[in-house]
């Protein structure tokens, strides 16, 4: 049987992973590095995508190091990053909430608001055999454009998901 390891803590996307993978072996674990802070002023699309990257440069050293130790590692393992751009500024990300009262008061503020969701998503998976070459990683990048997707006359295939 395959196996594929999300790189997340996330309940949401394993849960989403075993519902639509249902002849794969699927693992989870979060990363044990600490992802870049997100910032003012800069993209959040572009924030959202380096720290797909980083997480998935960070998901193969954690692999390589796994293998080093006699772990079996998956053939391929997902990490993903979600950002909320703040309703009044395109420039600021709203972050990770601390709490579960932050949680609410950032619900209460998106509330009724428009505002833009940004997700990235890597694939991180060794370039031929089933090993990681400590030297070789091939990381697959997900770049979805919102607007493609809303303008799109077909749902399940819209120009700009690739």
């Amino acid at each position: 049987m395959r196996r594929l390891h999300l790189a997340s803590a996330s309940e949401r996307r394993l849960a989403w992973l075993e519902e639509k993978l249902t002849n794969i072996e699927i693992s989870a674990s979060a990363l044990m590095f600490e992802e870049p802070k997100s910032r003012w002023g800069a993209p959040v699309d572009e924030q959202v995508e380096f720290t797909c990257v980083a997480k998935a440069e960070a998901a193969a050293r954690e692999g390589v190091v796994g293998q080093m130790a006699g772990k079996e590692v998956a053939e391929i393992i997902v990490v993903s990053d979600t950002m909320v751009t703040d309703p009044d500024d395109p420039l600021m990300p709203m972050g990770k909430p601390e709490d579960g009262q932050h949680a609410m008061a950032m619900l209460l503020r998106l509330s009724g608001n428009r505002h833009r969701v940004w997700s990235s998503t890597a694939l991180v998976y060794p370039p031929v055999s089933l090993t990681i070459p400590s030297a070789q990683l091939i990381i697959h990048l997900c770049r979805f454009l919102p607007e493609a997707y809303l303008k799109s006359s077909s749902q399940k295939h819209p120009e700009g998901f690739k």
